[in-house]
């Protein structure tokens, strides 16, 4: 007898870590999740390199490593926040609703402009210009906005109005807001979970990684996840009320770790100053720009410190040009052995080859380090000022937890990666991961329905579009602190 194919049920807990949930779990504070656990298999789902939301909700997309995608942070070389259309190969939800299954996605990160797919539904996230389109069909954009629903919470002018110190009562605000949030995006679920007996069904709880960043461990926190535990269990009661006859498989996942913010800020540039990677510079010179940018306000006067340098520094990594693996290698032997204060700098390194001669290192810093890539920075190291109690930058250690139909596994798993999710919700439904996909179908953890033929779909990459609004995004991206 031919098995019935499942339903997926994922639901993205934006930021979720162990520290946070096993505690909670202990407790019985989260009984939804705790009853997934009990009766599947749950562990360590790995980030990508940076673990940052851009970069890993684009693997989970895209079932590849952030060294095929590309998509490093949330910014283009040009300055240009990243978009829907800079991902250069198909999301997980096109290529089923390709084999004529239905999807429904909501609230998923680098979705914006909304992309149409045949037989589904999309609504963007945060990275939503003010005013600009959300979803997709449009005739779904205005039903939401019936509902009063926001992609983003509104919280920037509380960062900038002090310079990111917030008042208690401030807190509260946000701390509401993010109550209404989660209500919001139960309803809006609902409100689609209504329309069709989707086959692959997403959600992101995007304000998980909020509340962690400014309470960490406190009560605030807590209460959240108590919220999202509920209205996640209230949704996959819905579906199945509304499909009573159709199997589900349940995913709980996060896009990264977190941790407790940084002590001090290193500063790179004189970092690789002192390795001979950049010319050493006058610090009367350095002066004179810092206090010419503060007078203007104008940023590209940065620029003006290292005139006609390749070589170009993120927080995250360095691009060398005119290099040989060699010197790369060389290189990443020298910084995994620094030590500043006392402390290793760097927790994990990568090389990748961007061409022959460019070579690009990315970094992982100790927790303990939040790097800092002002061309204009004076000394090594300096005391951490940040309107956060906790961050993510050093923590690939993101959660999983998979439980229902067709799951064979029971409790504590091997790590997964990330991009090894989308290859095996395309397995659930009888699709054959593209051979592209670095993700693989996990027969430990699973047991799969009949397949289709192989795959041959090819992929090209797409051509790059203009960015509406990217002041205000550079904004809110500096609010949540992945910008300096």
């Amino acid at each position: 007898m031919r098995r019935q194919q499942p339903a997926v049920l994922v639901f993205g807990l934006d930021g979720a870590t162990w520290k946070i949930l096993k505690p909670l779990i202990k407790k019985n504070k989260l009984s939804f999740l705790s009853s997934l656990m009990k009766n599947g298999c749950w562990g360590v789902l790995k980030s990508t390199f940076p673990p940052l939301t851009s970069t890993a909700w684009v693997s989970f997309q895209t079932g590849v490593s952030s060294g095929k995608h590309r998509i490093f942070g949330f910014l283009k070389e040009n300055g240009k926040v990243f978009s829907a259309l800079d991902i250069p190969f198909p999301p997980f939800w096109k290529i089923a609703a390709d084999k004529q299954k239905k999807a429904a996605i909501v609230n998923m990160p680098l979705t914006y402009p909304p992309q149409p797919f045949a037989n589904g539904c999309l609504v963007t996230s945060f990275l939503t210009p003010p005013k600009a389109h959300f979803a997709f069909p449009p005739s779904l954009e205005k039903e939401l906005k019936k509902i009063g629903y926001k992609t983003n919470i509104e919280f920037e002018h509380y960062f900038f109005a002090r310079n990111g110190k917030l008042t208690k009562e401030e807190k509260n605000t946000i701390l509401q807001d993010v109550f209404q949030f989660i209500k919001k995006r139960e309803q809006v679920g609902k409100a689609i979970i209504k329309k069709k007996e989707w086959d692959v069904f997403f959600l992101l709880f995007k304000n998980t990684d909020l509340i962690q960043h400014l309470f960490w461990k406190g009560k605030q926190t807590t209460a959240v996840y108590q919220r999202v535990d509920e209205a996640i269990s209230h949704l996959v009661s819905f579906y199945k009320r509304k499909n009573p006859h159709r199997p589900v498989t349940i995913f709980i996942v996060s896009d990264h770790g977190f941790h407790p913010v940084a002590k001090k800020d290193i500063a790179l540039y004189p970092l690789f100053s002192r390795l001979k990677v950049l010319p050493t510079l006058r610090k009367t010179w350095l002066k004179l720009l810092r206090g010419f940018r503060k007078l203007t306000g104008f940023s590209w006067i940065s620029s003006l410190a290292y005139p006609g340098c390749q070589v170009k520094i993120t927080p995250f990594g360095i691009t060398l040009p005119n290099a040989s693996l060699k010197k790369a290698k060389k290189l990443k032997d020298k910084l995994e052995r620094l030590r500043v204060c006392g402390k290793k700098v760097f927790r994990e390194i990568k090389i990748l080859q961007e061409s022959k001669k460019t070579f690009q290192l990315l970094w992982i810093t100790n927790p303990y380090f939040a790097p800092n890539a002002d061309p204009l920075s004076g000394k090594l190291t300096y005391p951490r000022k940040s309107h956060f109690k906790a961050r993510h930058h050093s923590d690939r250690k993101g959660i999983f937890i998979i439980s229902g139909a067709y799951v064979k596994a029971k409790g504590k798993r091997k790590p997964l990666n990330i991009y090894d999710i989308p290859a095996n919700i395309l397995g659930l439904l009888g699709i054959n991961p593209p051979s592209y996909m670095e993700g693989k179908l996990n027969r430990k953890i699973f047991s799969f329905p009949l397949f289709l033929k192989k795959s041959s779909l090819q992929v090209s990459k797409k051509s790059f579009s203009k960015e509406k609004k990217e002041k205000i995004l550079i904004r809110r991206l500096k609010a949540l602190g992945y910008l300096q």
